[in-house]
């Protein structure tokens, strides 16, 4: 099976709200999608989220990267008897002077690969990687920064799904966000597990003085408080705190390399793992593997925004994955007017998700709607041999 054709799209689908933290607001997603097409008509997709806060990336860099590798792809052959996961890396090495500035394409190229590896094959993407360890698991909620009347609004869908695990995003408006947390937790009720997420909004002494006020109100994890550029500081805030805090870290765990710093300096109890983020499966599954060895207990994480492709990867992740103690995303239509997959991923009452069907298809799982893609793309690149 010969590598043919590749279609690189942006894609934008409007939300149903904004979603706000201390970093972005945002009203739509901002995805790039790979779709790569062979001599036998076997389509693959991938998705990469590039946010320029986070990995440096753009919109317009992860485009220009994904043109050069379907550059470089045309005529590669997908052979049956290959070990995918081994030639997808070798491939990634090859073309690692493109891709590793630009993890989102990355993330799109080995999607892509490993959804057309299992359509060729006819088998889920997940049997590729390991074992079905955890066949449903739930979602947690998440509640964006704003005004209590949204964050209220928030909490009440949240609460309507009886979900018991929820992220608050938080920001420097110290007193309101701690206010805020308790009309949070009044809808919620106090079974439920808050957890907090400044976005690195926060300086050390800052840090220091929420986690006391957050910690007297039963909350003991903390994701981001202080931003990636201070990094040296995050060892001394964990000699500083109580040890019944966790602190996670999201924008300052990107790469492997940066997991092993974290890991060498004791600067985190865990890491936010986002599929894109990391520059696919294969690097998510690395940096896990890394953590849980070093006796650290990571998140699934997800872009807000994320269409089903990048949702239908983190369950695939989690699915396969142990001591990971939240899961976020497969918002679907709670956020998304409309996905590009005729049947969107989505997790139901208690944020329950079971891989069960998904898990039986070959590839990611997914049919993609191509007048919903050709709808919200607002840009598309066609490399035809």
């Amino acid at each position: 099976m010969k590598l043919v054709d590749f279609v690189i799209r942006e894609v934008a689908i409007p939300f149903k709200v904004q979603f706000k933290h201390a970093l972005a607001a945002r009203s739509h997603t901002s995805s790039v999608l790979f779709e790569i097409i062979t001599d036998t008509d076997v389509r693959g997709y991938g998705e990469g989220t590039p946010r320029e806060y986070v990995t440096g990336e753009s919109i317009q860099s992860t485009i220009a990267a994904l043109q050069s590798v379907a550059d470089n792809m045309r005529d590669i052959e997908l052979k049956p008897s290959d070990n995918v996961i081994d030639r997808i890396a070798a491939l990634q090495h090859d073309f690692s002077g493109l891709l590793d500035p630009h993890p989102s394409a990355k993330c799109a190229m080995e999607l892509a690969l490993l959804d057309a590896y299992g359509k060729m094959l006819s088998r889920p993407v997940a049997g590729f990687l390991g074992e079905i360890i955890r066949p449903e698991f739930c979602f947690s909620g998440v509640i964006s920064e704003g005004t209590t009347a949204s964050a209220l609004k928030f909490a009440h869908q949240i609460n309507a799904l009886k979900i018991k695990q929820v992220k608050v995003k938080a920001s420097t408006d110290y007193q309101s966000d701690l206010e805020k947390v308790d009309s949070i937790r009044s809808v919620l009720g106090d079974g439920a597990q808050l957890r907090i997420d400044a976005n690195g909004a926060w300086g050390f002494e800052e840090t220091v003085e929420m986690i006391d006020r957050y910690s007297d109100k039963d909350i003991f994890i903390f994701e981001q408080p202080m931003p990636a550029s201070a990094r040296d500081q995050y060892p001394l805030l964990i000699k500083k705190i109580d040890e019944c805090v966790n602190i996670i870290l999201d924008e300052s765990v990107c790469s492997v390399e940066d997991a092993r710093w974290v890991i060498d300096n004791g600067a985190a109890s865990g890491f936010n793992l986002k599929i894109s983020k990391h520059g696919g499966l294969i690097n998510t599954m690395a940096i896990h593997r890394l953590a849980c060895e070093n006796g650290l207990t990571n998140q699934l994480g997800c872009h807000v925004g994320e269409t089903s492709i990048l949702t239908a990867a983190g369950i695939i992740f989690a699915v396969i994955s142990d001591d990971l103690f939240a899961f976020e995303g497969a918002y679907g239509s709670f956020l998304l007017e409309h996905d590009i997959v005729r049947h969107p991923l989505q997790f139901g009452l208690y944020g329950k998700f079971h891989f069960g069907n998904l898990g039986d298809q070959p590839g990611l799982g997914l049919e993609i709607d191509p007048n919903l893609l050709e709808a919200h793309s607002l840009q598309t690149h066609h490399h035809c041999a």
